[in-house]
């Protein structure tokens, strides 16, 4: 996920990606998983 990428760049921060899965329907399980790769 190229919003995956943008975290570990430095690009946004994890809050903006923790707002941003409820826009795209990721259930919170998976949410905190993905956040972690």
């Amino acid at each position: 996920m190229q919003i995956i990428e943008m975290l570990h760049r430095g690009i946004i921060t994890e809050q903006d990606v923790k707002d941003w899965f409820p826009l795209v329907e990721i259930a919170p399980f998976w949410a905190e998983n993905l956040i972690k790769i």
